[in-house]
């Protein structure tokens, strides 16, 4: 029997029908079992941001252990995250446990979308812990990815003034320093922190009038007085190699006049004082300083050499 062209288009709608009905099913079930699938992810995602919100407010207030905790658990939940393990290593990192922060600091390298960072600050640890050849391993790979970034060029000034290679210090420590402001990466560094090492580099290196103009740019960022003490013992110790002694005596005196004066701020004007030739006033400085500080052995042992000091000249 040959069907009609009624019947014809009828099973052809019936068909369609049907076909329709049955993708609608499918995506259906496809949509619902990608809700069930993606649901405990979503899931695992969200408590694993708590956490790290956790930690991080705990690391904000300087609960480090409260914080490597809530990171760690963090890391348990989503381990290829590469932003809670960085903050995992910062924890570990402020706690003193730089090995730790290290490990953690490796374990990102194969999945961080920035990788010359994540160099730099395993480099920068491993200077804190003292393995020069593997920071300088890590700071030459954060350069070669990013010859732009002035942390990288700290990092590496830092290894060199470390080695004693005081020229080549001086050549990075610049070259970190050269980055313009408007740069992103020029945030990466304290420029006051560098010109604080390239200053001492440049003394090592005899150049004491590049030395002091750079730490004169620090100190014109501050009022005669209220520059920072580490900022007035560095200048001391420049105008006394450059033999100007009452100038480097003026600066300390000031240094010394504070309220949170260091025992190391009245150990090294009464040096200077000594220098000058005034041993009286030398030893009254120090002598001040043991009422301030009456254990310090930096204090008793500057006063000891004074009293030999007097002494001789008495005898001569």
């Amino acid at each position: 029997m040959i069907p009609d062209r009624s019947t014809k288009r009828f099973d052809a709608l019936r068909c369609k029908i049907i076909f329709a009905s049955v993708v609608t099913i499918v995506v259906s079930v496809n949509q619902s079992g990608c809700r069930i699938l993606q649901h405990p992810v979503s899931q695992r995602v969200a408590h694993a941001r708590w956490l790290t919100n956790l930690g991080i407010e705990a690391l904000n207030k300087q609960q480090l252990e409260q914080a490597t905790g809530c990171f760690t658990k963090a890391c348990d939940v989503c381990p290829d995250d590469q932003r809670i393990r960085l903050h995992l290593a910062e924890a570990h990192r402020q706690k003193g446990a730089i090995k730790q922060a290290i490990a953690e600091l490796i374990k990102v390298l194969p999945v961080s979308d920035n990788p010359g960072e994540v160099h730099r600050k395993i480099g920068e640890l491993y200077l804190l812990d003292g393995q020069i050849r593997n920071a300088q391993q890590h700071a030459d790979n954060a350069i070669y990815i990013n010859r732009n970034d002035p942390a990288a060029w700290k990092l590496h000034a830092d290894l060199q003034l470390r080695k004693s290679n005081f020229g080549q210090a001086v050549t990075g420590y610049n070259r970190a320093l050269s980055v313009d402001d408007s740069n992103e990466l020029a945030s990466n560094i304290d420029k006051n922190e560098t010109r604080y090492q390239l200053a001492r580099a440049l003394t090592k290196l005899e150049r004491h009038q590049r030395a002091l103009t750079t730490l004169e740019s620090i100190a014109n960022e501050y009022p005669a007085q209220k520059q920072p003490e580490r900022l007035v013992l560095q200048l001391s110790e420049v105008l006394v190699e450059m033999n100007l002694l009452t100038k480097a005596s003026e600066k300390l005196k000031t240094a010394c006049s504070a309220p949170q004066a260091s025992p190391e701020a009245f150990v090294a004007l009464g040096k200077v004082q000594q220098k000058l030739g005034d041993w009286s006033a030398a030893q009254l400085t120090l002598l001040q300083a043991q009422q301030r500080y009456p254990n310090h052995q930096l204090i008793k042992k500057q006063i000891i050499e004074i009293a030999k000091g007097n002494h001789e000249i008495v005898n001569r």
